[in-house]
């Protein structure tokens, strides 16, 4: 049959909604197999011009929803963010339109489009200026057995492959892509029943952290939550921005941590400041030993877009503690792959993460950056003890779970102030993507630059051909007409 472009329309939306389906607070993983199968239908075969139109009208559609919260953060620039977000998918609709304007029955177009899909999506979250790795195929599903292999951005490669292959004419190609869908649904749920059933155990024997949450910002406030702590902890976490200044600086607190330690805890990590020349400064994880000893310093390495929140860190070093060596990146640092994997591959056995979600970001924010350390965790087998201002605050397992072995969760509720008491344990167990699987993401990415040149240069001798031949405007508009009847999915 025909696609018409009511149709595809039709396909568009059911594929944005499906995927606001998968995301918190709706969080219908399962959904996330196959939300991105009617996009791929609705922008086969089209032509370019048409295609980018159809992929913004679907980023617009799909990131205004799930990142509705930006409009509380920012306001009306939250509309330009939304369209940012959807050039990108509007980019994919462009080549995949080209890839797919002849009809074949083969493989390579569709392996290409999960190439190219992959490429502009880790372009989108780690290289370009505004990176922004939220909403993805890949963190749309939970952490799985291909984490530590190939990270989010390989799981999105297999979830975009056999979504592109289904849809390809050809009952090869749709059997190999029911094929490898179902393979992913495997590597899911098998991890998932195995730790119901099973449990992960805590490796290295285990170490008790207390995690402190609240937004005061007051430095005697997160010490009294931290004195009423019942039993005695190996480390305990503040959040980020808990205190407004240096605190080394300041002799009166110090002396209060000083009694802190070996008191109520053997070390403590806080969310400080360091200065810098001027009037500038490092958003700083300082985790403090017995006798005031600063143990290690982390200094954030992705501030926050748009917000006063210090200079950009450069350094990727763990340190040694009374519990192993350990890693202090803050908050924003894990949202990308890249810093955590730098952590693990310097030498970290374990995360101790100080973050911030103000309560004024609502609840909807706060479960969704919730996700994105559990993937950390997953891709390189580590915990990751967080302890945010308003939530999520969190224990998570190398596998990237918060279950506890009776089936409850390890996390605080949101926007209450409290602490979180639990275990971790260390790993020096390297994964396959700490290693290379994390090559993936940046390989599709100038696969998908030089896929993108070429399909820029081809419309360009197109456009110029046109006009040459005297087609002009009129003659591109019918071609695009033209396209979007043209292709016939449904015959082999």
């Amino acid at each position: 049959m025909v696609i018409p472009l009511w149709l595809r329309i039709v396909f568009l939306v059911l594929s944005s909604a499906m995927t606001v389906m998968v995301f918190p607070p709706a969080g219908v993983w399962w959904m996330g197999l196959f939300a991105w199968f009617p996009l791929l239908l609705a922008l086969y075969g089209v032509s370019p011009r048409l295609g980018f139109r159809l992929g913004l009208g679907w980023g617009v559609l799909t990131y205004g929803v799930t990142l509705s919260w930006l409009w509380t953060v920012f306001g009306v620039p939250a509309v330009g963010l939304w369209m940012l977000l959807g050039c990108f998918v509007g980019l994919f609709g462009m080549v995949y339109g080209r890839l797919t304007t002849e009809r074949r029955k083969a493989l390579w177009p569709g392996l290409l489009a999960a190439v190219v899909w992959v490429g502009i999506e880790y372009f989108r979250g780690e290289v370009f200026t505004l990176r922004f790795p939220w909403i993805t195929a890949g963190t749309g599903l939970p952490p799985n057995g291909l984490s530590p292999v190939i990270g989010v951005y390989g799981v999105t490669f297999v979830v975009i492959l056999g979504s592109a292959w289904v849809v390809t004419p050809g009952w090869l190609a749709r059997f190999t892509g029911v094929g490898t869908l179902l393979v992913m649904t495997a590597f899911v749920i098998g991890p998932q029943l195995f730790h119901r059933l099973v449990g992960t155990p805590v490796s290295n024997g285990g170490f008790k952290v207390a995690l402190v949450q609240g937004e005061s910002g007051i430095f005697d406030s997160y010490l009294h939550q931290t004195r009423a702590i019942p039993e005695l902890v190996d480390a305990v976490v503040w959040p980020e921005h808990a205190v407004g200044y240096d605190v080394r600086e300041n002799a009166q607190d110090m002396e209060k941590l000083d009694a802190l330690v070996g008191d109520r805890t053997k070390m403590i990590t806080i969310g400080s400041k360091t200065a810098l020349e001027g009037i500038k400064w490092y958003n700083t994880a300082i985790t403090f030993g017995a006798g005031g000893e600063v143990l290690g310093t982390h200094d954030k390495n992705h501030p926050v877009h748009f917000f006063d929140d210090g200079e950009r860190g450069r350094d990727q070093r763990p340190f040694e503690t009374p519990i192993g060596e350990v890693a202090t990146p803050i908050c924003f640092d894990c949202d990308y792959s890249g810093v955590a994997r730098k952590l693990t591959a310097a030498g970290a056995e374990v995360f101790l993460v100080p973050s911030m979600d103000p309560e004024r970001w609502t609840a909807k924010q706060h479960e969704q950056h919730a996700v994105l350390f559990r993937h950390r965790a997953a891709e390189n087998h580590r915990f990751f003890a967080v302890a945010s201002s308003s939530g999520v605050t969190q224990i998570i397992d190398q596998v990237g779970s918060v279950f506890k072995s009776d089936g409850s969760e390890n996390r605080l509720p949101l926007m209450e102030e409290g602490v979180l008491v639990g275990e971790v344990g260390r790993s020096e167990r390297m994964t396959i993507f700490t290693r290379w699987g994390w090559i993936l993401g940046p390989l599709c990415g100038w696969v998908a630059g030089v896929v993108l040149v070429w399909v820029c240069y081809v419309l360009g001798r197109e456009w110029y051909e046109g006009r040459k031949g005297g087609g002009g405007k009129s003659g591109e508009r019918d071609g695009d007409r033209a396209m979007v009847r043209a292709v016939d999915f449904g015959e082999d």
